[in-house]
């Protein structure tokens, strides 16, 4: 069940059929269906629909947001903050925050928050194309490039910057950058 919300959050807005997911899921729709409602507490066209709404909710709030102090115009970007591991954690328990950058002087309006991300040491990432091959990039850097670097991870808060966005640029043209807290590796005596 974690694989097939792993492929609705990589595919959210293409066609997706019980047919399809049961598939992923090894099941026939029958046995899909109602393991699924189990396991997540709401059944499968309902999750969908709310993810969906809620995904396009958040954004649109940054979005709308950003425009009306045209931020997007003046150089700051969009940013996504992945307070968990998907490795770790359930996926319907990670805590996800969504934002755009903003100058230091601005007064951030009721209902809004800043976050200061913290200075220091980042390896990054430049991902070109769409955002559902994600998970893959974040799992062979944290189990191939971090284990075989000269690094390790200074804290658990990485984060990912927009160079550009869906509504504006088609998905091959996505840029999306991963930011990874590290710090040098102490060679043991």
């Amino acid at each position: 069940i974690i694989n097939v919300q792993e492929y609705i959050n990589r595919h959210l807005f293409e066609d997706l059929n019980s047919g399809n997911l049961s598939h992923i899921a090894c099941m026939s729709i029958y046995h899909f269906r109602r393991v699924f409602k189990d396991v997540v507490g709401e059944n499968v066209g309902d999750y969908i629909q709310r993810v969906r709404l809620e995904y396009s909710t958040l954004w649109g709030q940054i979005i709308k947001f950003a425009k009306k102090y045209n931020l997007t115009d003046k150089g700051f970007k969009y940013v996504s903050i992945s307070l968990d591991s998907l490795d770790i954690t359930e996926i319907d328990k990670c805590r996800f925050l969504i934002g755009i950058t903003v100058p230091y002087s601005m007064e951030v309006p009721k209902g809004f928050g800043t976050l200061n991300i913290q200075a220091g040491l980042y390896s990054v990432f430049n991902i070109k194309g769409g955002n559902h091959e994600l998970n893959k990039i974040y799992r062979n850097v944290y189990l191939d490039w971090l284990p075989n670097s000269k690094y390790r991870l200074r804290e658990q808060m990485t984060f990912e910057i927009y160079a550009n966005t869906p509504d504006k640029t088609s998905t091959d043209e996505l840029v999306t950058e991963i930011y990874l807290p590290i710090e040098a590796k102490q060679k043991i005596k």
